[in-house]
C-alpha cells in the first residue's frame, strides 16, 4: 500500500490538466500566480525588491486611491527589479504612482525568461506569456482592463493542447513546481461552480475535474474524500484519467489495478505506467518484471516521461533487469529532452563519467546544469563539483559554493558536507 500513496502523492504533484467538458473551455488545475495590481499598502524594498536612483522618480501622491506600491512610504514611478544571489535579473516591473504602468517580466536563473505581462493603471491589459524552464511557451493570454478574455496552453513538447477561453487557473504542475507558493487565483471558486454545475449534471470529465479541484483545494476547501468520490463517478463512466486518479486513492491493491487496466485499455499511458509498477513491485498480483516492462515500453511507446524514466533507472542500475548502461542512457536521453530534471542529472553524470556513452565532459555539465535549474538536488551538490573541479566547464570556486548552498538550504546532505569540508580546509568529498 506504501506503493500506491507514493504514487498517488508523485503523480497528484504533477496533474497535467484538468480537461475540456462539452461546451467548456479547457482549463488546467493548477494555479495562476498572481502579481502587483492590488492587495495591502506594500514597502517593496523590505521584500527585497532594488532600484536605483537613476530609475526610479518616487514621489508622495496623497490622492491616490487605493493600494500602490509604495518605496520608503512614497508611492512611485519608475521600475522596480529584484536580483538573484547570482546577481542576475529575476523580476522586474514598470511603475506610475505607484501602480503597475507597463510591462512586467520575470526569469528562471540563468537568463531564461519565465513569466511576461502587460498593465494599464494598475490592470493587466495586452498580452501575457509564460515559459517553462526548458523555453517552451506554456500559456499564451490576452487581458482587457484586469480580466482576461482569451488564452492557450502548450504541452512540454509543444502540443497545442487547446484554448483556455476566459478560464483562470492556467498553469499546469510543470510550471506551479517550479514557481513559490502562490496566492490562489481570483476567480476560482467561480469556476469551482461552474465545473461542480456540468459534474452535477452527469458529464464524465467535469467530474474528473471536480475530483481534481477537491483534492488540490481549488475554488473550495480541500476534501480528499469528496475528490475520491467525484473520481469514482467519472471512472465508472469509463473516464481513463479518473480510473487511475480513482484506483490510486484505494486502499486495496488488487481493485486499484483493476481500474488501472481498465485505463490502459483505452491506450492511457498513465495507466500503462502504473501497471508496469505494480508488476515491479508485486503489488496486487505476483511480482513479474517481463509483464512490468511490456507495460512500462507500451508507456514509452505514447512518450510517457515517467515510464522513459523508470527504464533508464532500470536498466542502468540493473534494477530486476541485467545492467545495460548503454539502454539506460537511451531512455533517460529521451526522457531529459522531455525536460524531466531526474533524467537530466542520470544523463549528465553518464556523459561526466563515459557510463554507457562516450565521455564528454561538456555535454555531462550541460545536463546536469538544466537539471539543477530544475531545482534538482543531487544536481545542484554534483554541479557544485564540476564547478570546483573545472570538469566540463572552467574551475569557478564562487560558483561551487553558490550550488552547494542552494542545495544545502533545501536539505541536501551531501551539499552541506561539502561546504564543511571546505570551511575546515579539506579539499571538499575527501
Amino acid at each position: 500500500m506504501k506503493l500506491l500513496r507514493f504514487l498517488f502523492a508523485f503523480l497528484s504533484s504533477r496533474v497535467s490538466a484538468l480537461r475540456p467538458t462539452h461546451g467548456n473551455p479547457l482549463v488546467l488545475v493548477s494555479l495562476l500566480l498572481l502579481l502587483g495590481g492590488c492587495g495591502e499598502e506594500r514597502d517593496l524594498l523590505k521584500e527585497g525588491f532594488k532600484y536605483s536612483e537613476s530609475e526610479l522618480n518616487y514621489q508622495h501622491y496623497t490622492e491616490d486611491i487605493g493600494p500602490p506600491r509604495y518605496v520608503a512610504g512614497k508611492a512611485y514611478t519608475g521600475r522596480l527589479y529584484e536580483l538573484f544571489d547570482n546577481g542576475e535579473l529575476s523580476e522586474e516591473g514598470y511603475y506610475r504612482k505607484g501602480y503597475l504602468n507597463g510591462v512586467r517580466r520575470s526569469w528562471y536563473e540563468h537568463g531564461q525568461q519565465k513569466w511576461e505581462s502587460n498593465w494599464k493603471e494598475g490592470k493587466q491589459d495586452g498580452l501575457e506569456t509564460m515559459w517553462l524552464k526548458n523555453g517552451q511557451k506554456q500559456i499564451e493570454s490576452h487581458w482587457k482592463n484586469g480580466k482576461k478574455v482569451s488564452g492557450k496552453s502548450w504541452t512540454w513538447g509543444g502540443e497545442l493542447t487547446g484554448d483556455l477561453g476566459n478560464s483562470v487557473g492556467v498553469l499546469t504542475e510543470d510550471f506551479e513546481s517550479q514557481t513559490d507558493e502562490v496566492p490562489k487565483p481570483k476567480g476560482s471558486a467561480d469556476l469551482f461552480d461552474k465545473t461542480r454545475n456540468a459534474a452535477e449534471g452527469g458529464d464524465a470529465v467535469a467530474q474528473y475535474n471536480l475530483g481534481v479541484m477537491y483534492y488540490n483545494g481549488t475554488g473550495v476547501e480541500r476534501n480528499v474524500e469528496e475528490s475520491t468520490r467525484w473520481y469514482r463517478k467519472a471512472a465508472e463512466q469509463g473516464d481513463p484519467y479518473a480510473q487511475c486518479a480513482f484506483g490510486l486513492a484505494l486502499d486495496d491493491d488488487e481493485e486499484a489495478l483493476k481500474w488501472f487496466r481498465k485505463a490502459a485499455e483505452q491506450g492511457n499511458s498513465r495507466g500503462q505506467y502504473l501497471i508496469a509498477q505494480m508488476y515491479t513491485h508485486g503489488k496486487g498480483v505476483p511480482k513479474n518484471i517481463p509483464e512490468a516492462l511490456e507495460w512500462f515500453r507500451k508507456a514509452t511507446e505514447q512518450g510517457d516521461v515517467q515510464a522513459q524514466y523508470w527504464m533508464g533507472v532500470m536498466y542502468s542500475e540493473g534494477r530486476e533487469v541485467p545492467k545495460d548502461l548503454e539502454e539506460g542512457v537511451k531512455w533517460f536521453t529521451k526522457a531529459a529532452k522531455q525536460g524531466d530534471s531526474s533524467a537530466q542529472y542520470y544523463l549528465g553524470a553518464a556523459y561526466a563519467n563515459g557510463d554507457g556513452v562516450e565521455q564528454d565532459e561538456e555535454e555531462g555539465f550541460k545536463w546536469m546544469h538544466q537539471a539543477a535549474k530544475g531545482e534538482n538536488l543531487a544536481a545542484q551538490a554534483y554541479l557544485g563539483r564540476m564547478y570546483f573541479n573545472g570538469e566540463g566547464v572552467e574551475k569557478d570556486q564562487n560558483e561551487a559554493i553558490r550550488w552547494w548552498r542552494k542545495a544545502s538550504k533545501q536539505g541536501d546532505k551531501e551539499a552541506t558536507e561539502l561546504l564543511k569540508d571546505l570551511a575546515n580546509g579539506r579539499a571538499p568529498g575527501s
